[in-house]
């Protein structure tokens, strides 16, 4: 787990570098380049890391260039066959969907977070960089979705609809991600955010059997069934949504005018509403993986409505949180593979 800490920081320097101290364009793009190359590498040259690996993508791959049928989205199959057509090997399959996430990831971080070197810190510390080794499909969807976020900024529901659909070839949990395109415009005091989310507690059942009830009529209905046959809450996003919405709410009389922190208190209050519908709402740990992202990118907005004094402060301690949630995930629940391996050790044996 050191690994990923070094990558971040490293990572973050660089990015920072180049955001706030390079003049010239060309200086500029390297230090990014060169910030980008351990955050990809680290991801593309993993080997076996995440229950997925080896015994679902690794098996898949290998299933479909051999002719086998698979559930997985058009893209993913039509990238799993571009790269049969020349090697049988699965190694490029973690490299290119690497690559993929890496770039989108990139992408979304430079064009819409205020400081990009700090959103690119909380991306690792906040456990997202482990949890895409495993989640690989979907984690390319949440990339695109950082991406996409650009166009909620810019009122641009045509383009934001073109990368969610997009997006959906990857993994086609994003197409919920459709209506919060307008939800992100919607403007609410705390307290009628509040009154929503206290109301969706005494709702709990009524929405979990009507979720059932959708999910049973579709391909998806396997997940009523076995290990997915129940609500799988999340005790640390909710205690994340909860402890950002409180203080999006305390800054948000502050900042009421900047429709780049609207827009991102609305994704946080989102994300709180998911966290609360996981305890009794199936595959609503699906949607909170997109909505989780909403902190890496408001955590650099919120900066700017504290005294720049107490900002530094605050962005130590916004680090150390998130950091503490994924460390304490790691060694005592398990969350992660903490020990990485390469896949360098795979070929050296």
């Amino acid at each position: 787990m050191i690994l990923y800490l070094i990558v971040g920081v490293i990572s973050a320097t660089l990015m920072y570098i180049a955001t706030n101290k390079a003049q010239r364009k060309g200086i500029k793009f390297l230090l990014i380049l060169l910030s980008f190359l351990p955050f990809f590498s680290v991801l593309a040259f993993r080997y076996g890391i995440g229950y997925d690996y080896l015994n679902i993508y690794d098996k898949l791959f290998h299933s479909i260039i051999h002719g086998g049928s698979s559930n997985w989205e058009p893209g993913i199959i039509a990238l799993v066959k571009w790269i049969g057509s020349f090697s049988h090997d699965s190694f490029y399959f973690f490299f290119a969907t690497s690559l993929i996430t890496s770039l989108f990831v990139y992408k979304g971080i430079l064009k819409n977070s205020e400081k990009p070197w700090l959103s690119l810190l909380l991306f690792v510390v906040s456990g997202l960089y482990m949890d895409s080794m495993n989640a690989v499909r979907q984690y390319i969807a949440i990339s695109i979705f950082m991406y996409a976020i650009k166009f909620i900024l810019q009122k641009d529901f045509k383009r934001y609809l073109f990368w969610v659909i997009i997006a959906s070839l990857f993994h086609s949990s994003a197409l919920i991600l459709i209506p919060i395109y307008f939800f992100c415009r919607w403007k609410m005091t705390w307290k009628k955010r509040l009154i929503i989310a206290i109301a969706l507690v005494a709702v709990l059942p009524v929405i979990s059997t009507l979720t059932s009830s959708l999910i049973a009529n579709t391909k998806y209905s396997f997940y009523l069934s076995g290990v997915y046959g129940k609500a799988n809450p999340t005790y640390s996003e909710l205690i994340t949504s909860i402890v950002f919405f409180v203080i999006a709410s305390i800054f948000h009389k502050r900042k009421k005018d900047d429709e780049r922190y609207g827009i991102y208190y609305n994704l946080i209050f989102l994300f709180l509403i998911i966290a609360i519908l996981s305890f009794k709402v199936l595959l609503a740990y699906r949607i909170i993986m997109y909505l989780k992202i909403s902190v890496v990118m408001f955590i650099p907005t919120l900066l700017t409505a504290i005294k720049r004094k107490n900002r530094a402060l605050c962005a130590i301690a916004s680090v150390g949180f998130l950091g503490g949630v994924t460390v304490i995930g790691a060694y005592v629940f398990g969350w992660y593979d903490t020990e990485y391996v390469s896949i360098f050790e795979k070929w050296s044996k």
